[in-house]
């Protein structure tokens, strides 16, 4: 949704995200600035990046990379952006941290 329009409907947009679950990109000139996503969202968002530097992450990250490359591919996404926008984050989110875990404990193996 282009800023401009956005501005108009900045209610309506957040009873979307807050009510229906949607989610907005919005942009200015055709090029992506911004997001609007769920409270709920944005802090799976910040969990996610927490990951960033963690060694345990980083190996999962190694041996799981082609699976989600497929997976994006079979979801017609242009690019992992794309491809996450369209997903349960909480569900990732969850998902990953079991991975995490398990890795860790076999790393203290």
């Amino acid at each position: 949704i282009a800023v401009s329009e956005f501005k108009n409907l900045i209610g309506e947009c957040i009873n979307q995200v807050v009510y229906a679950k949607k989610r907005f990109i919005l942009q200015r000139h055709n090029k992506d600035v911004a997001g609007l996503v769920s409270a709920e969202d944005a802090r799976q968002l910040e969990n996610i990046s927490s990951w960033k530097g963690d060694d345990n992450v980083g190996k999962m990250y190694d041996n799981d990379r082609e699976k989600l490359f497929e997976l994006m591919v079979k979801s017609g996404a242009k690019n992992l952006t794309e491809f996450l926008y369209g997903c349960d984050l909480p569900a990732i989110t969850k998902a990953i941290n079991k991975n995490i875990k398990e890795t860790r404990k076999l790393n203290k193996s």
